[in-house]
């Protein structure tokens, strides 16, 4: 999966213990060299660090079941207009298509 990430990714490390949480949220980092790191908040460090490599961060502990990844949207698909966004919200909470044509 390392590859298809970027500089940017946001990375939340889902745990084993807790039912498939997240335990950790940081972000995708590429080095010069195309090695995508692990920038997050270390609480060992007490401070914001560029991890290993992803995958050897993933490794070192037993209790990382793997990771969720989001990429944020570029500026061009920003919210604009909230009305379509929180009418499509409105749709999911009532249990239909979020793309469903509103009712007349």
């Amino acid at each position: 999966m390392e590859r298809h990430l970027q500089s940017g990714d946001i990375i939340g490390i889902v745990t084993r213990d807790q039912g498939g949480v997240c335990s950790h949220v940081g972000l995708a980092a590429r080095d010069a060299d195309g090695t995508l790191r692990f920038m997050h908040a270390s609480k060992n460090h007490q401070a914001v660090v560029v991890d290993s490599r992803l995958s050897v961060y993933l490794d070192r502990f037993q209790s990382h079941a793997g990771i969720m990844a989001a990429r944020p949207l570029s500026v061009r698909f920003t919210l604009r207009d909230r009305a379509p966004y929180l009418a499509r919200l409105k749709r999911l909470q009532a249990g239909q298509s979020p793309n469903a044509a509103p009712p007349a």
